[in-house]
């Protein structure tokens, strides 16, 4: 069953507070709790629905990509029709480039919002192609449900709980909600996987 914005801020009081009123501190921090929930079912949640894959076209002596407008996060790059670049940390990618002339890039590193940069700089001879989570409209007064709260809304939800426990500083319901969180991601993983086995192969995972 999928839950409206208003409803998963009166389940996260519910379950977190315990009755439907709250202290105006909670009620304030509602919407962090889930733009973070979302935030994060953005980098944890890697199935067919919420990934773009695109080729990046590359130029000469350039390193610095930006993402597409409907891209929130890199997942993973590699050289078209070629090997995965290994991703490093900003510093250490930019210790590497010292010196280094143009060449077919091997690393990769977050530059700046929306951006990433790799190394060596591309020698334009070959794109990549890179996988990102797709963007998914926040949920909002305006927006009242998306993917997440259609598709996922138990996940959403337990996303939700462990950044309202934490907030309540109870760390034992925080921690037995982070478990149940795990528990559903893996679960939700698997069954994706199974759906792509199935459409590939027209027979049960």
């Amino acid at each position: 069953m999928s839950l409206t914005y208003t409803a998963l801020k009166n389940r996260i009081t519910e379950y977190a507070i315990g009755q439907t009123d709250s202290s105006a501190e909670f009620t304030a921090a509602l919407e962090g709790f889930i733009d973070q929930a979302e935030q994060r079912l953005s980098r944890d949640l890697v199935v067919p629905a919420l990934t773009l894959n695109t080729d990046v076209a590359t130029s000469n002596s350039v390193s610095v990509f930006s993402y597409p407008s409907n891209a929130v996060y890199l997942r993973s790059l590699r050289v078209k029709n070629g090997a995965l670049l290994t991703k490093r940390t900003l510093e250490v990618l930019q210790s590497l480039a010292i010196g280094q002339p143009v060449g077919v890039p091997r690393v990769y590193a977050e530059y700046s919002t929306g951006q990433f940069i790799v190394a060596p700089p591309s020698n334009g001879a070959t794109d990549l192609t890179a996988s990102f989570a797709r963007r998914i409209p926040a949920l909002s007064v305006d927006n009242s449900t998306n993917w997440y709260s259609e598709n996922v809304p138990d996940l959403l939800l337990c996303a939700c709980m462990v950044n309202a426990e934490s907030f309540n500083q109870n760390e034992p319901r925080q921690a037995a909600w982070e478990q149940t969180y795990k528990d559903r991601l893996a679960s939700a993983l698997r069954e994706a996987d199974g759906y792509e086995i199935d459409r590939h192969t027209g027979g049960n995972p």
